[in-house]
Parts: structure tokens; C-alpha cells; sequence
């Protein structure tokens, strides 16, 4: 997998929307009879936020904006409003590259 290559915001939605339902499945697999999740199923949900980290780092590479930004993942409340802005905001390089090749 490419994670330099610009994705659009339709294929951003549907990875993260695959990311969320298979971190949610594996950590409640992982859980003990303690209802405290396993460190298994802890090293699973840090892999599965590197799967995230990487949708949005290509998904601002093709906003044309900073990698940096994915930083604010680690904010509060502000992780939302940048997952709303990758979720909705209209596409550039990806949607280009997507006409080009129609054309």
C-alpha cells in the first residue's frame, strides 16, 4: 500500500469506516473476563490508529494541506472536527487524477 498516494473523500469514508468496525471487533475480542482490554488488544488498536494516521495522511495530501496537521488526532474534540473536514471537504489532487483518467 501506497500511503503517499492523494485518496479522495469517498475512499477516505469507507477506510475509516472499515478501521473503526475491525478495531472495535478486535478489542472486543480481546477483552478478559475483567472487561479491561488485553495488552494484545491494546498493540492491535495502536495498529489499527497507524491504519487511521495513514487514510488521513493521504487524504490531506490530496486537500493539498500538511501532514502535520494529523496531529490534532491527538486533541480532543478537535480529532472530530478534523475527521468531519476529511470526510466532507471537496476534493483536489485524487478528483483530478480521476477526471484526467476519465477523459
Amino acid at each position: 500500500m501506497d500511503w503517499s498516494s492523494p485518496i479522495g473523500r469517498v475512499s477516505y469514508f469507507a477506510q475509516k469506516v472499515f478501521y473503526t468496525i475491525l478495531g472495535l471487533i478486535l478489542i472486543a475480542v480481546t477483552v478478559d473476563s475483567y472487561g479491561r482490554v488485553t495488552t494484545f488488544g491494546e498493540i492491535i488498536s495502536a495498529l489499527v490508529f497507524v491504519c487511521v494516521l495513514g487514510a488521513a495522511s493521504r487524504r490531506l495530501r490530496d486537500l493539498g494541506r500538511t501532514r502535520w496537521l494529523i496531529l490534532l488526532y491527538l486533541v480532543p474534540i478537535v480529532n472530530l472536527l478534523l475527521v468531519l473536514y476529511l470526510t466532507f471537504a471537496p476534493g483536489g489532487l485524487a478528483s483530478d487524477n480521476q477526471l484526467r483518467s476519465r477523459v
